[in-house]
């Protein structure tokens, strides 16, 4: 309530269907289009959705291949490469294969504004064969088998942004903000290897997760409970409000109440007029955090690769510098052994 983000929490039964995963794993679903953006294609494209096309050999109507097979909300430049050879568009073929072009298209554009914005005449089964196969969404399962037997859990943010004066909508995640309970979904599960609780389930472990990142920690979290491990756990989570976004609030409570959950850092960047981020608690409690490490902990970071993720790693350096006595480069070595030893893990996208 009140936040400026949709996330879902999503539960799925996975009673006899003899799935089984590990915390730290990867959830794959294969989801549906928007039915009003394929409406919108079908369109303004001048195509039939009752005309029969072909997709490796299998026969469908091109209205399910739409919703079902290809990828229709993002583009890429061989894509837009492809269409422009498809309607002989010197223009935009030029544009295409300029690196420096069409940025904004293919960047946040999907295959209407391809069509809108250069109009050509495309059979249904050009159009087809132009466009990429729809790809599953993977999402960090946020559950223990343990502690949920039967279930695996996920936690989706909803993604909706405007481009070119309308909203766009991201594939998987608001499909899934609209199913039902008893909705079947096409899943499988992605063995995650290297992101892993430690097997000595004495050692510590420091877990970074602003945002939707937090959903494995939930999981090993969950793992530890199960099997009644106390302690030598630190959790650092970092959202925009704390009275709007502070996901599994409760539940971190009750794992800290419970003694599997030693310690929680909070950064909310949007209460104050600084703004604080995961990156700053980590600096505050530096001193702590090295010996922790020096004690054998392990490190787990997961979320924004882009941002969030780089900025956790040159705070770690900072840490190894001030904490540790080492120049930059041997901070960056200390860390690179932590990563091939398997202690400093990282699930970023």
């Amino acid at each position: 309530d009140g936040s400026e983000k949709e996330v879902y929490h999503l539960e799925l039964s996975l009673e006899n269907s003899g799935i089984q995963y590990q915390p730290g794993d990867i959830l794959a679903i294969k989801p549906e289009n928007n039915r009003r953006l394929v409406s919108e294609i079908l369109r303004e494209s001048a195509l039939n959705g009752e005309a029969r096309v072909s997709i490796k050999n299998d026969s469908l109507s091109l209205l399910d291949a739409l919703l079902t097979q290809l990828e229709v909300a993002s583009l890429t430049r061989k894509v837009v490469q492809q269409y422009a050879e498809a309607i002989s568009h010197k223009v935009l073929a030029k544009q295409a294969a300029d690196k420096s072009q069409l940025t904004h298209l293919i960047g946040s554009g999907d295959v209407l504004d391809l069509l809108v914005s250069y109009p050509g005449k495309l059979t249904a089964q050009a159009l087809v064969d132009l466009l990429r196969p729809l790809q599953a969404r993977q999402y960090s399962i946020a559950s223990s088998l343990e502690a949920h037997p039967d279930e695996v859990h996920l936690l989706i943010k909803r993604v909706e942004f405007a481009h070119e004066s309308r909203t766009h909508l991201g594939v998987a995640s608001n499909w899934v903000a609209h199913l039902n309970p008893g909705d079947v979904l096409p899943i499988y599960v992605k063995p995650n290897n290297g992101f892993k609780l430690p097997p000595d389930s004495a050692t510590k472990i420091i877990m970074v997760g602003p945002g939707t990142g937090v959903a494995p920690f939930r999981s090993f979290l969950s793992q530890r409970h199960a099997a009644g491990i106390e302690g030598n756990s630190w959790l650092f989570f970092g959202e925009q409000h704390f009275r709007s976004d502070f996901l599994y609030q409760t539940e971190w409570q009750q794992f800290k109440n419970h003694g599997t959950l030693e310690r929680i850092s909070l950064a909310f960047s949007r209460d104050q007029e600084e703004k604080v981020y995961v990156q700053h608690r980590l600096l505050e409690a530096g001193a702590e955090i090295y010996q922790w490490l020096q004690d054998g902990a392990h490190l787990y970071v997961c979320g924004d690769m882009n941002h969030m993720a780089k900025d956790v790693h040159a705070t770690l350096i900072k840490i190894f510098q001030e904490f540790g006595g080492y120049d930059e480069a041997q901070a960056q070595t200390e860390l690179d052994q932590l990563i091939s030893n398997g202690r400093y893990q990282r699930d970023v996208y």
